[in-house]
């Protein structure tokens, strides 16, 4: 693959990231349900909701000591799909949601409307992939004003979540994911550069916090500073908890942009391995890029087949197809 060619594709690949596509506004109709210990006392400290990871997951809006949820379900996201994002229409109470609690761990449950959950201690997991830690420990006051950006964010109201995100951040300089979503509010508000020093704020404050390592390399893949982009991927694979596509996603396209094949097959299969449900379908188109530069037809042919079996309708499926073609004579 020319450097060309390689720059091409990998446009193509971050297209759906585009400027102005930020997150999408939530759902209208919104739910309660509730949290309890299986022995009866009050949670040590306010359950944390986990980030929406699929169509199928709740936006969870408020949480309460008490347990009580306000969400709603499924989020409207944005699926990477005929390399753009498109926002998922129907509205049902009943959606995925993980919480982090103290002394429990990460639970993920399935909420509907009124539904009560027994929360039962387990064994603790992994939480650096999607939260911040240091979440747990913000004032009560910072989470309110967390909470209310991140509505503003969801509602793109971007200037209120700007001012609600950092007054987060005043009352608690470790709130990795207030300067995180202030990240967001800056670039939707084409601060690019104030929007990059929220996001290294993001990863001072809680280095195994993944999310502001993505946004970062997103903004340098289409800046063009792959060397960045690498850089950046690089440090959050150095997070012990990282099991995040997105993270080896873009660390296989800055690598292929840049010519290290070997780099971006090792980062492109990772990805691969661990979307079994092609969350990132791009990632099997990915891949089998990079096996067709270093010369492996067959197993390209294989994982871009892959690619079209999960988004049959994409919009560049017929260039995928006549790129099977030309591998398989």
């Amino acid at each position: 693959m020319t450097a060309k060619t390689a720059a091409a594709f990998v446009l193509a690949l971050t297209a759906p990231f585009a400027s102005g596509q930020g997150v999408p506004a939530s759902a209208s109709v919104w739910y309660t349900a509730k949290l309890v210990l299986e022995d009866g006392r009050p949670f040590p400290s306010v359950p944390l909701a986990l980030p929406p990871l699929t169509g199928n997951s709740c936006l969870v809006h408020s949480i309460g000591l008490d347990g009580k949820i306000l969400y709603s379900g499924p989020q409207a996201d944005y699926v990477p799909a005929d390399q753009s994002y498109t926002r998922e229409a129907k509205v049902t109470d009943r959606c995925l949601a993980a919480f982090l609690i103290k002394g429990y761990g990460k639970v993920t449950v399935t909420l509907h409307d009124r539904a009560v959950i027994i929360v039962k201690r387990s064994g603790p997991e992994d939480e650096g992939l999607a939260v911040s830690v240091a979440t747990l420990e913000a004032p009560e006051e910072a989470r309110k004003a967390w909470e209310k950006g991140v509505k503003a964010l969801d509602n793109q109201r971007w200037g209120q979540a700007e001012k609600e995100l950092r007054r987060a951040v005043t009352i608690y300089p470790q709130y990795a994911s207030a300067w995180t979503a202030l990240g967001e509010a800056l670039g939707e508000l084409s601060r690019p550069a104030e929007a990059r020093a929220a996001w290294e704020r993001a990863i001072q404050a809680d280095p195994n916090y993944v999310k502001p390592y993505v946004l970062l390399a997103q903004f340098a893949i289409r800046e063009g500073k792959m060397e960045e982009a690498s850089s950046v991927t690089g440090r959050a694979l150095e997070v012990r908890y990282t099991q995040s596509v997105p993270v080896y996603f873009y660390n296989a396209v800055a690598n292929l942009a840049l010519g290290r094949l070997e780099a971006a097959e090792k980062s492109a299969r990772k990805a691969v391995d661990l979307d079994p449900q092609h969350q990132l379908p791009k990632a099997e188109l990915l891949l089998g890029t990079v096996l067709a530069g270093e010369g492996n037809r067959q197993g390209a042919v294989e994982h871009m087949k892959e690619y079209l079996k999960a988004v049959p309708k994409a919009q560049d499926a017929q260039q995928v197809k006549q790129r099977i073609a030309e591998l398989e004579r």
